[in-house]
């Protein structure tokens, strides 16, 4: 029975020497890449009438190597609710998520919730190879006259100074920069 315990502990031991000391040093060689986001959006109208419609494609990707998740963020300012937005088609793997104003929303980092202050919509892919494009086609419809304004931004994961996109412009309720584009409804 002692010979059954020894020959348990020994064993144990080697276990932890080679899980504890020789794969954290043996996985230390191997390259870590650091992703970027990226998306590119069009909109096939800069002006249109009351109780019209225009279509938002925003076409996305990850740069440096695959992702653990790819997370865009649509932000509405100028609408009330999700009534005149909708999904016409998407590439993204996971279903989207719908923030309305006043929803608590889980921030990705440092794990903290927020108030949404406006419409807000996420939408994913878990994981995100480096050669998956996704697209997201938007149907939008405004509510009021005047400006419309939409908030684009882009997150990959693991989460670190690049993986955030764009890298400069119009700054969101994050304090994180988003591509703000423009649709005047006259």
């Amino acid at each position: 029975m002692n010979r059954i315990i020894l020959a348990s502990i020994g064993i144990m031991a080697v276990y932890f020497l080679v899980m504890g000391v020789v794969f954290p040093d043996a996985l230390s060689f191997t390259e870590k890449r650091e992703t970027s986001p990226f998306f590119v959006t069009s909109q096939e109208k800069k002006s249109i009438s009351s109780n019209e419609s225009f279509d938002f494609i925003i076409d996305t990707g990850i740069t440096g190597g695959d992702s653990d998740m790819l997370i865009l963020i649509i932000g509405f300012p100028d609408a009330k609710s999700f009534d005149g937005i909708q999904i016409k088609s998407s590439d993204f793997t996971q279903s989207p998520k719908f923030f309305e104003v006043g929803d608590e929303i889980k921030t990705y980092y440092p794990s903290d919730y927020k108030i949404a202050e406006y419409p807000l919509l996420h939408i994913f892919n878990m994981p995100n190879p480096i050669n998956k494009k996704p697209i997201l086609q938007l149907e939008i419809t405004p509510e009021n006259l005047g400006e419309y304004r939409i908030f684009t931004k882009a997150k990959s994961a693991p989460f670190t100074e690049d993986s955030i996109f764009p890298k400069g412009g119009n700054v969101d309720e994050d304090n994180e920069f988003v591509e703000k584009k423009v649709v005047i409804v006259e």
